[in-house]
């Protein structure tokens, strides 16, 4: 397609940037570079796979609906060595959360290992590894902040440590002295 006069939709290939132009409404609704990288609300993909822009006030940027009992709803497969699988930049939100779980169902794992959150390490035995999990505070005004918060509201163990460890201690505590 080429001209001036554009219709309500279109499916565009334009040669200057060897893409394909998605367009809806007489504007650009996504884009398919030449490396294969989609933009959706982003003109120019090219920082990554798949780009997602501009989400319209109300809409979710991405969802996916699963009802597939035996199979994940979301896998991440990454080979990175020295960079994060999944980011998450909150930027400057006031009252949200960076990542929140929900469970609407009437029960969860009902063995040890599973529940809302699951961390397991399976990998080689190097000693020199890192933490399973590592909370970092660097917030310059800290007074009200907690690193790790527990909001127990029912009637179960708020928290339980289940260790096999024989020669690590199993709760090690750590802190600078303060003067309060």
């Amino acid at each position: 397609y080429s001209g001036t006069d554009r219709y309500e939709g279109y499916i565009e290939y334009a040669h200057n940037g060897n893409s394909m132009r998605f367009a809806t409404l007489h504007a650009e609704k996504m884009r398919i570079d030449s490396s294969g990288n989609v933009g959706i609300g982003d003109s120019d993909p090219s920082e990554a796979k798949l780009s997602i822009v501009s989400a319209t006030a109300g809409d979710i940027g991405l969802k996916i609906d699963h009802d597939i009992s035996s199979y994940q709803a979301l896998y991440i497969d990454s080979e990175t060595t020295d960079a994060a699988a999944v980011q998450i930049d909150l930027g400057v939100a006031t009252t949200g959360a960076g990542l929140a779980i929900y469970s609407t169902g009437t029960a969860l794992a009902t063995t040890a290992a599973g529940g809302l959150v699951e961390i397991e390490h399976t990998g080689d035995t190097d000693t020199t590894a890192n933490n399973l999990l590592y909370i970092l505070n660097n917030h310059a005004d800290s007074s009200g902040t907690k690193c790790l918060f527990l909001d127990q509201n029912s009637n179960v163990t708020a928290l339980h440590i289940d260790s096999e460890s024989t020669s690590a201690g199993v709760l090690y505590l750590d802190a600078n002295a303060t003067t309060t």
